[in-house]
């Protein structure tokens, strides 16, 4: 049985190499784009830092691009054990928080008071955080004061 070059159908070849080829560098560019994607979207990191012998929420934005339409839930039982006024007005603000859309800049923070150090025994210590932003990252949190109060 001889082999003969001549009868192999070498434009059939070609074009079956040729979408071999096309099919791995739509694979490759997806990926780029995707890791693209990754690495400029918005990250959101929360904590938890004492300025001023208060307690503070940070919400950082560390991506390349804002974080828009920020929605956020905290538990009840954090919200409930908050100070109310005529001392701390933290309450009112975790409360309207919930009903309100933000945007923080890349690179930027928002910071929202929790309560004066001095007071920490009476409120809730763990903050259950949920919501979403730009509308598709989740936001799923929980953070413990008991984190941040300093050993004594």
């Amino acid at each position: 049985m001889e082999f003969d070059l001549c009868k192999i159908d070498w434009i059939a070849i070609s074009a079956i190499a040729t979408a071999v080829m096309v099919f791995f560098t739509w694979r490759s560019l997806h990926q780029t784009k995707l890791q693209w994607e990754k690495e400029r979207r918005p990250h959101l990191v929360f904590s938890i830092e004492v300025i001023q012998q208060c307690y503070v929420l940070k919400i950082s934005n560390t991506g390349k691009l804002p974080a828009f339409n920020i929605q956020m839930k905290f538990n009840e039982s954090f919200i409930n054990k908050l100070p109310e006024p005529p001392n701390e007005n933290a309450k009112q603000i975790f409360e309207e928080l919930q009903t309100k859309f933000y945007t923080i800049e890349a690179g930027n923070s928002k910071k929202i008071g929790i309560c004066a150090c001095r007071n920490v025994e009476n409120i809730y210590k763990n903050i259950e955080i949920s919501g979403k932003y730009c509308d598709r990252y989740i936001i799923k949190e929980n953070l413990s004061i008991n984190e941040y109060m300093p050993s004594l």
